[in-house]
């Protein structure tokens, strides 16, 4: 383990010690459960009392934030027909944040109110839904909005990020090469972490919402 990946211990630092596990490993939420954890016994610790707890510090702190879970659309083919008039029956017609209602609570988030969603990758601001069926930790927005659709900000893959070796682009077989959207993992093996916080729209917000549903009328 290297030196400093621990460093910020108080409370009120979990993004930062969250961003530093994560920083030499995209994957620091899975590691926190799943490691062997042999650094643990290389831990000169050990030699006074308890070697650092390092796999279940991982997972503490990655669990003071939120999944990102990006399945796919319940009511469209991606972003096809889902603005028609029956489809509107069964959701909102916006993008849709859907959040539990303990952790509406926490954050004094209502139903229905604008919220950002952030990491260290990136932001979008939406709409949120309380939802009595989404798990506790997890936001859930549906793939496939397209930015016109009613994003004041962002976009729903602003906090996701896609990883590739440069040695698998080479040698000219389809199903090797990269290409935009075609090439990349899916919402529940990302190990995204979000966090979420009320919004208030700016006057430049609502000028971007009235001008996208114009271009879709």
């Amino acid at each position: 383990m290297r030196a400093g990946t621990c460093a910020p211990s108080p409370r009120e630092r979990y993004e930062a010690a969250y961003l530093i596990a994560r920083g030499p490993n995209p994957l620091a939420s899975m590691c926190g459960r799943v490691c062997g954890a042999p650094c643990e016994a290389a831990c000169r610790r050990g030699s006074i009392d308890q070697p650092i707890a390092i796999r279940a510090l991982k997972r503490f702190v990655a669990d003071q934030s939120f999944f990102w879970n990006t399945p796919h659309g319940r009511w469209p083919i991606h972003s096809t027909w889902r603005d028609a008039r029956y489809q509107l029956r069964l959701q909102r017609g916006v993008p849709i944040v859907y959040i539990h209602p303990d952790d509406a609570k926490t954050r004094n988030i209502q139903d229905n109110d604008w919220v950002k969603v952030f990491n260290d990758n990136g932001s979008f601001v939406s709409k949120v839904q309380i939802l009595p069926g989404e798990k506790r930790q997890r936001l859930t927005m549906y793939h496939g909005w397209e930015r016109y659709l009613g994003f004041p900000q962002g976009g729903w893959q602003s906090p996701t990020v896609i990883k590739i070796k440069p040695t698998q682009l080479v040698g000219g077989y389809g199903h090797v090469n990269f290409k935009l959207n075609y090439w990349g993992p899916m919402g529940n093996n990302r190990a995204v972490r979000v966090d979420i916080v009320k919004y208030t729209p700016t006057a430049a917000d609502l000028r971007t919402i009235r001008k996208g549903t114009k271009e879709k009328v």
